[in-house]
């Protein structure tokens, strides 16, 4: 009786959920016409926001698997905290809790690293709507700064204080930990170089007690990987062609006390040029007086450095012939059994160029005729690689820029070329003051302002004054270079002068006018 009645029992719960499954079911999938919207919970984000985002309005028709789609999008804005659709008939209420708005942000327990650089790391900013994905971004940020300073032992950790007004400090608690610093640096396989002398290659640098002001015994991924970098170019210098450098990655040791450093290194094969081939797609060109700018000395061992520079140099000699776009390209077939190489380079196809346009940049203070004027090429010549350095060194020469780059690029055209100069200018004047003592004029005093860059046009201005008990001198100086358009210099000086001797005084007012040229290299004349 007992075994029937719980057979009784279970079938009845059976039959009462499966006969409320279809109403369930049709429930989620029921379709219903929104006839109003309402958005409450809502302070500082305004109703219409809300609305926007919602991808449902009024007069849609939508299922229940519709409105968690719409609420999946609203949750994506990072503007609430919480949200909740309930539809009431035909009527949709949105319920939002919106995201704290961030009052204050504070780093303490830090000492290495100033509030102010921190700060200025994470970028978070008050008024900002914080969310647990901002804290997360700025741990990240303030985690990897810590590293590339060597303490790998850091530890970040975000809080957040409750504030009235839906507002919140955010708190970031810094443990900088111990400076981590390079135990050890090997070098495996290595049999030709010693480790010391790699060790010389290298930037990285083992930790010793008296360099405390050197920061290259601190861990860093990025300069190991320039390690890697400058050990390579080391062996590839000194004729080792199949040289393979790799770092074991890992290396922090199990007290945490520091990184031990591992450069894995295949040597292989010392090479010696054995033949320089050289093809051309250009016509007319002599390869023999090419080839013979690619030298490798008395020895001819290889060394990437002078195949980099032969490569240069042809590229420069194939500009001086009009071609300012040339792709040379080296193949290298080595040959282990009798260590020799050789080197196959081609020459691609080009165009004599021409110069569509000559481009000048951040030259914010030195007009660009002052530039334009020291080049040897204008628009419409073509292209010369020759006059072009040489155009650079005047430019350089002027003593207005401390730094000088130029860049050739594709024009419109194939055979056109732009050639971008880009400039850094620096300080043209100099002011000077002296104070002198002599038993003829007693105490003196000089002043002097010179400026070798007038207003950017290359123009110089001077003014002197030297004044003392019997004698004062004043001199006010103005200088044109390429008066008139041409080589020339024209100068004018306005001077005064005064002294006293023997009870007799000697005034003395004028202007001194000049102009200079050059007949030769190194010889001038001045006509004044």
């Amino acid at each position: 009786m007992r075994k029937l009645s719980i057979a009784l029992i279970a079938f009845f719960i059976f039959s009462l959920y499966y006969n409320m499954m279809p109403v369930q079911a049709q429930s989620t999938s029921e379709k219903v016409r929104i006839s109003d919207i309402k958005v409450t919970g809502n302070r500082r984000v305004a109703e219409g926001t809300v609305l926007s985002y919602l991808p449902v309005q009024i007069g849609d028709v939508v299922t229940q698997g519709g409105l968690n789609q719409s609420l999946e999008r609203l949750f994506a804005t990072n503007l609430f905290k919480d949200l909740k659709l309930d539809l009431n008939g035909s009527v949709l209420t949105v319920t939002i809790v919106e995201n704290p708005i961030i009052n204050r942000v504070n780093i303490e327990g830090n000492e290495v690293i100033t509030d102010d650089k921190l700060l200025e790391v994470i970028n978070v900013q008050p008024r900002r709507i914080y969310n647990r994905q901002v804290a997360l971004d700025a741990t990240a940020k303030l985690l990897d700064i810590y590293r590339a300073g060597g303490r790998y032992a850091a530890v970040v950790e975000p809080k957040i204080i409750e504030l009235d007004g839906n507002r919140v400090d955010l708190v970031f608690e810094v443990d900088e930990g111990p400076l981590i610093k390079i135990d050890s640096i090997v070098f495996s396989g290595n049999q030709n170089f010693s480790d010391l002398v790699l060790s010389q290659a290298i930037v990285s640098r083992e930790q010793r007690w008296w360099a405390f002001l050197t920061p290259n015994d601190k861990y860093d991924e990025g300069r190991l990987d320039y390690d890697v970098r400058l050990l390579r170019q080391y062996y590839l210098s000194r004729g080792y062609a199949d040289i393979n450098v790799s770092r074991a990655r890992g290396g922090l040791l199990p007290d945490r006390s520091g990184f031990a450093i591992t450069f894995l290194i295949d040597e292989g094969v010392r090479y010696k040029v054995d033949n320089i081939d050289m093809t051309s797609e250009i016509e007319n060109i002599d390869l023999e007086s090419l080839k013979d700018l690619m030298t490798f000395g008395d020895d001819n061992w290889y060394d990437v450095r002078l195949l980099e520079q032969g490569l240069l140099d042809i590229s420069n000699q194939l500009g001086v012939f009009g071609y300012a776009f040339v792709d040379v390209v080296p193949e290298i077939k080595t040959d282990p059994t009798k260590g020799t190489l050789n080197i196959a380079i081609t020459i691609g196809k080009a165009r004599r160029n021409f110069v569509e346009r000559i481009e000048f940049v951040d030259n914010t203070r030195t007009l660009d005729t002052v530039i334009r004027r020291e080049f040897e090429l204008v628009e419409g010549d073509a292209f010369n690689q020759l006059k072009l350095d040489r155009s650079v060194r005047n430019v350089r020469n002027l003593g207005y820029f401390s730094k000088v780059d130029v860049q050739n690029i594709k024009g419109s055209s194939a055979d056109q070329t732009v050639t971008r100069v880009t400039v850094e200018e620096q300080s043209t004047g100099d002011f000077t003051i002296g104070v002198g003592y002599s038993s003829l004029d007693r105490t003196s005093l000089q002043l002097g302002i010179n400026e070798r860059n007038f207003l950017g046009t290359g123009r110089r201005a001077s003014a002197s004054i030297t004044t003392s008990d019997k004698r004062t001198d004043f001199v006010l100086g103005l200088t044109q270079p390429y008066l008139f358009g041409r080589d020339l210099t024209g100068s004018a000086d306005v001077f005064k002068a005064k002294s006293t001797a023997n009870n007799t005084s000697n005034n003395r007012t004028g202007i001194d006018l000049g102009a200079r040229f050059n007949a030769a290299n190194d010889v001038y004349h001045r006509v004044g």
